[in-house]
Order: structure tokens, then sequence, then C-alpha cells
């Protein structure tokens, strides 16, 4: 039973996309230099992915529904929060945050991608 709650916590993708993540961070503290675009957008899109599974994995848990899927209307206040958050408001009091309109970009295309591989995968 434990093995499938596992399994279901981290598929492939996810741990794929965690890998991916410290690769990026590995890389910029030892000063390699990476493709532009991967550098500064890979980890935003990366991010709402692995939020909404995280989500998903524990309204499932709580709700004792393993039939339980994220809609739209329940992804986009997700995706807008981190836009406001981490592209308005923290730029906006820290100078250690940038502002980009390419992020949110990565956010809402994560987002679809997100839910095209929930929809395909059900």
């Amino acid at each position: 039973m434990k093995i499938k709650y596992l399994k279901e916590l981290f598929p492939f993708w996810f741990i794929g996309a965690l890998c991916l993540y410290i690769f990026v961070l590995w890389s910029r503290v030892v000063e390699w230099g990476l493709p532009v675009f991967i550098n500064n957008h890979l980890n935003d899109f990366l991010c709402i992915p692995v939020v909404l599974h995280l989500s998903l994995f524990f309204t499932k848990s709580i709700k004792k529904n393993s039939s339980f899927h994220l809609q739209w209307k329940n992804i986009i206040p997700v995706v807008l929060l981190f836009a406001f958050l981490f592209e308005w408001f923290l730029p906006m009091m820290n100078s250690g945050y940038v502002s980009d309109i390419k992020d949110v970009i990565a956010y809402f295309l994560g987002a679809l991608i997100y839910q095209l591989f929930s929809y395909l995968t059900k």
C-alpha cells in the first residue's frame, strides 16, 4: 500500500522535474553557463506542475477521493498567485527579485502542459 502512495507522489516526470531544477541551481552555483532560456525560465516552467501535482496528491489523500482531478478553476488561481507574488510583489519589495513577463508565460505554459498530461493520463 505504501509503495502505491510513493509511486503516486513521485511519478517519473516529477522526479525528472526535480532533477532538472536542481541541475539548473547547481549550474548557477558553479557558474556553468546554460542557455539563457534554460537558466532564466526553466524552473518557472517546472514549478507550477510540481506545485499542482503536490496539491492534487494531498487533496486526494485528505478527501480520500482517488478520482479527484484539478480543473482550470483550481489551476488559474495558483498561476495568478505565483505571478502576483514572484513577478510583482516581491520585485517591488526586494531588489533581489526581478519582474519578467516571460516568467509569467512560463507559469501559464507549465499549467497548460500539466493539464494536458493530466487529461491524457486519466
